[in-house]
C-alpha cells in the first residue's frame, strides 16, 4: 500500500518542527508550495525557498555600468 503524503495547511515551521522534520519541510519546498517560514518564540526568524525561487530574486539582468552605456542620453557626463 503506498504511503499518502499529507499536504501541510501552513507554510510557517516552528524551529522544532523544521528540525525533526527537514527532510518534509525541504520536499514542501521542492514540490511547488512557496517558501516556508521558521518562527522562533512565535516570530517569523527565517525563509526557506527553493533554488529556483531564490536564483529569480537574486539574478541581475544588467550590471550598472550596462544601464548606463544603455542610456539613451550618453553624451552626458556623469
Amino acid at each position: 500500500m503506498a504511503k499518502t503524503r499529507k499536504r501541510r495547511t501552513s507554510n510557517v515551521w516552528t524551529v522544532e518542527e523544521a528540525k525533526a522534520r527537514f527532510t518534509e519541510l525541504v520536499s514542501e519546498v521542492e514540490h511547488g508550495s512557496g517558501y516556508q517560514t521558521i518562527s522562533k518564540n512565535g516570530r517569523p526568524v527565517a525563509v526557506i525557498l527553493s533554488k529556483e525561487d531564490f536564483e529569480k530574486t537574486h539574478t541581475r539582468e544588467n550590471t550598472l555600468l550596462e544601464f548606463f552605456r544603455a542610456s539613451p542620453l550618453p553624451e552626458i557626463d556623469l
